[in-house]
């Protein structure tokens, strides 16, 4: 049986051969390529017909049909007897018809560069403080002190483990024909002890997927796309206007581009992509937004060849990439919970294709059964379909019935909940429940999943974290327009030194023009074209200012294909002024380096940055507005706070999660969403300075409707 990469089969006679060895999937001709094992629904065997989409599709009475039925029995007798100690089911029906996956196995240099900063403790900040103190309040407990809360810059302590920058150009380089003599993959990670949550500050649950700066569900299609959507489209958006108070619900303005990301890191194959790249790319040129580079299913190639695209993606450049490991022991998992408590999102890494799936169930022990009838995740159950996805948050009153006995055992309790890419119409709309015991290599519940093939469902219990920056303008660039016919084969870099000098002392790496893209232009196609791209040079002005040798570096690889300069320049970009060469002629690199030096004096390189936070708002109250029989609206109002440079806005919380917030000068509120009998209502404000500094909370104020 024949099956084409969307899942959809066909173009033959269905035969023993095509059963699966274990674990329940047709492996088709391509490592990446999968078709679920369905099962029997009313009568019918649900098959997707060659060319049709992924639906349910009645094989018709025919010799053939009977041929399949014989044989799926058979497999599914083997697939009973590969996991005979397995007591919670396998599920293939329905919503949960597999997708495309895409996330590449990392090689020991990728995880040395990746595993640069690990987290070791974690302080809450306001947000899981609030969120906290709602639970607290509902049973009567005493509240936590709010100045006790971390800010962006202290929620965080991580500790170096290697030397190495994410996005520094010391990987494998190409051979002529582009393809890389990497390291062996398959690298393990050892967990690291002495994590810490600080201040004890996590809720029992936690749903960031709620927060405005959560974009919605995705569908990549059935490109290889999962780490462009994992790490740009959902992490990169949402900590983005996490930090900067944009809404991600009501406006598209701010969604990243998963396009631009996957399409500079594939090396030219719809074969996936590696977290090293996407972070280092995220890191050191930002991204381009949905907006600007949409993404379009089948288009895997192309570049974003819009200048002014590469510009504002610097504004949106993200902090190094972190790593939270050890979410396999009860210290790691705390630490994961406290860092969602916090707002913030994570990815991992996973063997989609061989997960192993129930619906959840009513806990009769329990007050509420919000998720009764949804997907859960019970186990891994081999390793197929490497896979990115996203952690949004978590429950732990979740009940998943991992060894199917209808009764609450320990280790039953708690799951993750996590944003997949592939449309909302999959599993809970888009998200599934990931229970907390599948993070275990060998399950903890008596009588839970057990198979020679389990695998812990996140990829080296090891979840990566990337937080975005409050506010960022790029000060120095280097603009440059070049040719060439492989972009896989030239590499660009930046520099800086004394005016004496004749090379740089100082280098910037960059993620995206470093020996990528595969054979292809700069548009996909393999005929040469111009494409003017820019890279931050504001790291390296100096804090005085004089006057200083900045550097263009260009690396081609392949004398076969040559890379053409053909312009550079410098611009300031806060007194939107060009610095070009004393002198410059257009120039051709085969297989060696050549670099164009720009002497500068940048003028505002002693500018002082913004950390003082402004005073907290004051003499917050709360008022009801009479409105229409069930619903109503509350009036809020607060004194000034005072910053010295002055305050950009104000944020409204309303029991403990983000409402809205007001700009420049105002000071007043009116919320409209309001229930009668809806129950009480306690607002907080806080004040935001441009340079994104964050003030301490207000008094609350609250109402009862």
């Amino acid at each position: 049986m024949k099956c084409n990469r969307d899942g959809c089969c066909g173009g033959g006679e269905f035969q023993i051969k095509d059963l699966p060895p274990k674990g329940g999937r047709f492996f088709s001709g391509k490592d990446s390529d999968h078709v679920s094992l369905y099962t029997f629904y009313k009568g019918s065997l649900d098959l997707p017909i060659n060319g049709e989409d992924c639906a349910s599709h009645p094989v018709q009475n025919s010799p053939a049909k009977w041929y399949l039925l014989a044989a799926l029995f058979l497999g599914l007798v083997l697939v009973t007897l590969s996991r005979a100690a397995i007591a919670a089911p396998t599920v293939w029906w329905g919503n949960l018809t597999i997708g495309s996956a895409g996330l590449k196995s990392p090689t020991t240099e990728q995880l040395r560069r990746l595993h640069r900063h690990r987290i070791i403790k974690i302080k809450p900040n306001f947000l899981s403080i609030i969120r906290k103190n709602e639970e607290l309040r509902k049973i009567g407990l005493p509240q936590i002190n709010l100045g006790s809360a971390g800010t962006p810059d202290s929620e965080f302590e991580t500790e170096n483990s290697t030397s190495v920058q994410v996005g520094d150009p010391v990987g494998d380089q190409p051979s002529d024909d582009g393809t890389f003599a990497g390291a062996s993959s398959g690298t393990t990670v050892t967990s690291g002890t002495g994590i810490q949550a600080d201040g004890g500050a996590i809720p029992s649950s936690v749903d960031n997927s709620l927060l405005p700066s959560a974009p919605p569900i995705a569908n990549q299609g059935s490109e290889s796309s999962c780490v462009g959507f994992s790490t740009t489209y959902y992490q990169g958006s949402h900590e983005l206007c996490l930090a900067r108070g944009c809404n991600n619900k009501t406006s598209s303005v701010t969604i990243l581009s998963p396009k631009w990301t996957y399409n500079m890191t594939n090396s030219g194959k719809d074969s996936g992509a590696a977290f090293t790249d996407a972070y280092s790319l995220l890191q050191n040129n930002g991204a381009a937004t949905w907006n600007q580079f949409p993404y379009v299913n089948g288009d895997y190639l192309s570049w974003d060849l819009n200048t002014a695209d590469w510009i504002s993606a610097l504004s949106y450049r993200m902090n190094p990439v972190q790593y939270l490991n050890g979410l396999d022991g009860p210290t790691g998992l705390a630490a994961a919970k406290q860092t969602l408590a916090n707002g913030h999102v994570l990815v991992f890494g996973t063997y989609v294709y061989s997960w192993v799936y129930t619906s959840i169930k009513t806990d009769r022990s329990a007050a509420s059964n919000p998720y009764v009838g949804q997907w859960a995740m019970t186990y891994v159950n081999g390793t197929s379909g490497g896979h990115a996805m996203t952690i949004v948050g978590y429950d732990d009153t979740v009940w998943v019935d991992l060894n199917n006995n209808g009764v609450v055992d320990d280790g039953e309790k708690g799951a993750f909940k996590v944003a997949n890419s592939w449309g909302n119409t999959w599993a809970n709309s888009g998200f599934i429940w990931v229970s907390y015991d599948a993070l275990k290599a060998t399950s903890a519940v008596t009588n839970g999943p057990a198979s020679y093939a389990r695998q812990p469902a996140i990829w080296n219990a090891t979840v990566y974290s990337m937080t975005a920056k409050a506010s960022y303008s790029p000060r120095l660039v280097a603009q440059f327009t070049v040719r060439s016919s492989a972009r896989n084969q030239m590499s660009l870099a930046t520099g800086m030194s004394a005016p004496n000098a004749t090379s740089p002392t100082s280098t910037e790496g960059n993620g995206a023009l470093n020996y990528k893209g595969g054979a292809y232009a700069f548009d996909g196609s393999t005929t040469a074209i111009d494409g003017t791209f820019v890279l931050d040079m504001s790291d390296l002005i100096p804090t005085a200012t004089q006057n200083m040798n900045y550097y263009v570096s260009f690396a081609n690889y392949s004398r076969s294909y040559p890379l053409t300069v053909e312009s550079v320049k410098l611009t300031n970009l806060a007194l939107n002024q060009d610095i070009l060469p004393s002198s410059f002629n257009p120039f051709s690199v085969g297989s060696g380096s050549n670099s164009v030096s720009i002497p500068y004096t940048y003028t505002d390189g002693t500018t002082l940055v913004d950390t003082t936070p402004p005073t907290a708002p004051s003499n917050l109250t709360a008022s009801v507005v009479p409105g229409m029989r069930f619903t109503s609206a509350v009036s809020l109002n607060w004194s000034s706070s005072t910053d010295n440079v002055g305050v950009s806005a104000y944020y409204i919380y309303r029991n403990g999660v983000y409402l809205d917030g007001v700009w420049g000068s105002t000071t007043t509120y009116t919320d409209n969403n309001v229930v009668s009998g809806g129950g009480n209502y306690t607002y907080v404000i806080y004040a935001q300075d441009s340079a994104g500094n964050w003030s301490q909370p207000s008094n609350s104020a609250s109402v009862s409707r």
